[in-house]
């Protein structure tokens, strides 16, 4: 649920309270930068760029003072989006890395559809979301196929 000020128009004064699903789909070109290697753990820190849809699915519009509901058709935005990541890749095994990762998405904007009254008796402009982010904590593990070198032998004199 996210709430807006709403200047007065046809539903009222600013009193709105705004409720509504909201999807996405995201494609991105990363790029990432390892920092070095130290005891088997590779930091690294990367970026991407791409494109972000945004689903604003049932938007539902409640103004209690004046006991008005409005709702607005579903609509779908598409945008520049872009990432940031920072991370540590650990090497269990010369084939298999467990890597933690932070992503920061910006996805860009979003907006509604048009808002119609529930008795249909007013119809307004759809509502905009901006700025909307992602805060993401990533946790996976890497297969490294083909032929991996074989281990540094250990030898004693």
């Amino acid at each position: 649920m996210f709430l807006a000020e709403d200047s007065y128009q046809q539903f009222g004064p600013a009193t709105n309270e705004y409720t509504a699903d909201i999807e996405s789909w995201v494609g991105l070109f990363n790029t990432y930068i390892d920092l070095g290697t130290w005891h088997c753990v590779t930091p690294y820190v990367g970026g991407g760029v791409g494109f972000a849809s945004i689903d604003v699915i049932g938007l539902k519009d409640v103004n209690v003072p004046v006991n008005g509901v409005a709702f607005a058709k579903d609509h779908t935005e598409t945008n520049f989006a872009w990432a940031l990541y920072a991370g540590l890749a650990y090497d269990v095994t010369p084939g298999v890395t467990i890597d933690l990762a932070y992503r920061y998405l910006d996805l860009g904007d979003a907006k509604s559809g048009i808002r119609t009254a529930y008795d249909l008796s007013a119809t307004a402009d759809g509502i905009e979301i901006n700025d909307i982010t992602s805060h993401d904590l990533m946790l996976g593990v890497r297969f490294k196929l083909g032929r991996q070198p074989a281990p540094m032998p250990v030898a004693f004199k």
